[in-house]
């Protein structure tokens, strides 16, 4: 329960920080790009670090650098205001602190999850549940974060609320610190940092459940970028011409992440992978062609909602293979590739997102997303690798499916 707790403050105190900071920015710059560059600044190094935070955390104490992480991270939000209390913070020192902030996020994340096969087998939890509740507090965050921290901007003011949000984080630290139980620290392979990601990489290539597994994610989630980024503002500004429309639709999918994160910890343990995968990536798919008829709003609403369910099932149950499967000397380094395996595409994504809607419009955007996915799914249902993988479901820690 601490772990969930301290992994709940440490989610909210990212969600304050992202709006707290441009707010901060907006407020005092009046410059929508300086508020761009600032978002940049925390963007940049997360991605970076997902690649390289993974065989970090594979050499240290997973508790120490979740700890240290979260510190880091209180510590340069914590200077936002003090700084500029101090008359001494210019915006590329600010652009700083966002950027070592963010750079010891993604390495403190993966060491967290690290820690949940132990944690969960010793408190005697199915691995699936435990991963679901960690979905669970991420659709929370996303649905509600956002809303509570604007209304902490308005009530607090910008300058207070990264006081509380610099205490948020030092709460997590201490928690982490104090609550939780340290999991075993392997020994170092000896190799360099590079190494031990090609090692990684290697790894999961060979594996071809988790290579079918990425693939389809890199393909999901460089077509769901651009859906979301793109295609679903630009339908609420056509459609409907109204922002409080496209925060309609989207609340759908917060809310069905919600329910099928729920549902990933109730039935995860009673149904197999395989199973799971097909069916949560046909809730992908399916609602994405019904926005080919450029539906009315709760419709639109609708379809959200079940493509939240999907992916709010998806996400844990990812997380809970990798877990299964992975040797735990490498569970780091293979998470950190398995995820930038996964968003690699992402950035791809949303560039081409524009063209194709000025080139196509908006029916023949919905389409090409519609034939991706439903390519995603075909190849799900025909993966001999997912077949056996749905046997093996009860693999132990380090064996391989």
């Amino acid at each position: 329960m601490a772990m969930i707790g301290t992994n709940f403050i440490f989610l909210f105190s990212n969600q304050l920080t992202a709006i707290a900071v441009p707010w901060f920015v907006l407020t005092l710059t009046g410059s929508a790009t300086r508020t761009g560059l600032t978002a940049a600044a925390t963007l940049l190094p997360s991605i970076v670090m997902t690649f390289f935070g993974g065989a970090i955390a594979d050499r240290m104490s997973a508790r120490k650098m979740s700890v240290f992480s979260d510190a880091i991270s209180g510590i340069t939000v914590a200077l936002v205001p003090l700084l500029y209390m101090l008359g001494v913070l210019n915006f590329p020192l600010l652009l700083l602190l966002m950027f070592l902030g963010a750079v010891f996020d993604s390495p403190g994340d993966t060491a967290r999850s690290t820690m949940l096969p132990r944690l969960a087998a010793g408190a005697g939890i199915p691995l699936e549940r435990v991963n679901s509740i960690y979905g669970v507090n991420q659709s929370l965050t996303a649905l509600f974060g956002a809303a509570i921290a604007g209304v902490l901007v308005g009530s607090l003011g910008a300058l207070n609320l990264l006081w509380f949000n610099a205490l948020a984080f030092a709460v997590s630290a201490v928690g982490m610190a104090l609550f939780v139980p340290e999991s075993k620290v392997h020994g170092p392979s000896g190799e360099s940092l590079m190494q031990d990601i090609r090692e990684g990489a290697s790894w999961l290539w060979r594996n071809s459940a988790l290579r079918t597994i990425v693939l389809a994610a890199l393909m999901v989630n460089g077509t769901f970028a651009p859906l979301v980024s793109v295609a679903l503002p630009y339908f609420a500004k056509v459609q409907f011409n109204s922002a409080t429309a496209l925060g309609i639709i989207m609340s759908g999918f917060g809310a069905g992440s919600l329910v099928g994160a729920i549902a990933c910890g109730t039935f995860g343990t009673r149904v197999s992978r395989r199973l799971q995968i097909v069916v949560n990536v046909s809730l992908i798919t399916v609602p994405v062609a019904g926005m080919v008829a450029l539906p009315n709003l709760w419709i639109s609403w609708l379809l959200q909602f079940v493509t939240g369910l999907g992916v709010g099932a998806v996400n844990p149950m990812m997380g809970t293979i990798i877990m299964t499967i992975t040797p735990p000397h490498m569970l780091g380094r293979n998470s950190g590739v398995f995820r930038v395996g996964a968003m690699v595409a992402a950035p791809v994504g949303v560039l081409l997102g524009g063209p194709l809607i000025a080139y196509l419009g908006l029916r023949g955007a919905f389409t090409v997303f519609a034939v991706l996915l439903i390519g995603v799914l075909m190849l799900m249902v025909g993966s001999q690798s997912l077949h056996e993988l749905g046997v093996k479901r009860d693999l132990s820690l380090g064996e391989t499916a």
